[in-house]
C-alpha cells in the first residue's frame, strides 16, 4: 500500500469511528431524553363512574323506534395525567343489571328483552377495557381513545373495536362514545311479539356518557 493510501485509509478509518460515536452519542441521548417521559405521568388512579353517567339502547322494530335505559350500572376507568396535564385511559370496566334493565315500551317488552338476554341465566353484563390508544383532539383537553375490550352479553363474550371521545373540565373527565351491533352477534333472538305482528330489528346501538372524577 502505498503512504498516499494508507494516508487516505486512516482519514477514514478515521471518519468511520467519529460518525460511530456520533451515532452512539444520539442514541443515548434518544435514551435519556425518552425514558424520562414515561415517568412524568402521574400513578394511575381508579375513577368510579359519577351519578351523571348514562347508558342506553336504541333500536327499531316494524312499528317504531325504541329506546331501553340502562339505569343500574356500576364501573371504573383507571386514569394518569402527564405533567403538560394530557391525560390517558390505562383500563376499565363495566357491569349492568341485565334484570334491571327497563324499556319505554312497558311491561311486555319488557319480558320479551329479560328472555332474549336470558336473564335467568346470565344476570350481568360486563365490558372489560383490554386497550385504548389514545388520539390527540383539538387540545390536551380534548382527545380520543381508540379501544379494543371484550364485551359479554347474553352469555356470550366479543372483542369489539369503537373510538371514545373523551374531555377534561379540572378534576372531571367525560367520555361519550356508540357501539352498532347485532343481537344475533351474541346468539340472542330479537324479541317477536302480537303472533309475530311486532318484531325487533336485529340491529341496535349501543350509547354511553360516562362521567368521572374526585367523588
Amino acid at each position: 500500500m502505498s503512504r498516499r493510501a494508507g494516508t487516505d485509509y486512516l482519514g477514514q478509518l478515521q471518519t468511520q469511528i467519529i460518525m460511530n460515536r456520533i451515532s452512539l452519542t444520539i442514541v443515548l441521548l434518544g435514551f435519556i431524553f425518552v425514558l424520562p417521559a414515561e415517568k412524568n405521568c402521574q400513578a394511575q388512579e381508579r375513577h368510579s363512574f359519577l351519578p351523571d353517567s348514562k347508558l342506553w339502547i336504541s333500536g327499531d322494530s316494524n312499528r317504531s323506534f325504541w329506546i331501553v335505559e340502562l339505569d343500574d350500572f356500576s364501573g371504573w376507568i383507571d386514569l394518569s395525567v402527564d405533567e403538560a396535564g394530557s391525560f390517558y385511559v390505562h383500563g376499565a370496566e363495566l357491569t349492568v343489571a341485565a334484570r334491571k334493565i327497563k324499556s319505554d315500551r312497558g311491561i311486555i317488552m319488557n319480558r320479551l328483552m329479560y328472555r332474549a338476554l336470558k336473564t335467568n341465566e346470565h344476570e350481568t353484563i360486563t365490558y372489560i377495557l383490554a386497550s385504548a390508544e389514545r388520539v390527540e383532539g383539538a387540545s390536551a383537553d380534548s382527545v380520543y381513545f381508540a379501544t379494543v375490550g371484550n364485551l359479554t352479553l347474553a352469555g356470550i363474550t366479543n372483542e369489539i373495536e369503537f373510538v371514545i371521545a373523551s374531555a377534561r373540565s379540572e378534576d372531571t373527565y367525560y367520555f361519550r362514545g356508540v357501539y352498532p351491533m347485532k343481537m344475533t352477534e351474541y346468539g340472542m333472538e330479537p324479541p317477536v311479539a302480537m303472533f309475530g305482528a311486532l318484531h325487533t330489528r336485529d340491529d341496535v346501538t349501543v350509547h354511553f356518557e360516562w362521567v368521572v372524577g374526585s367523588n
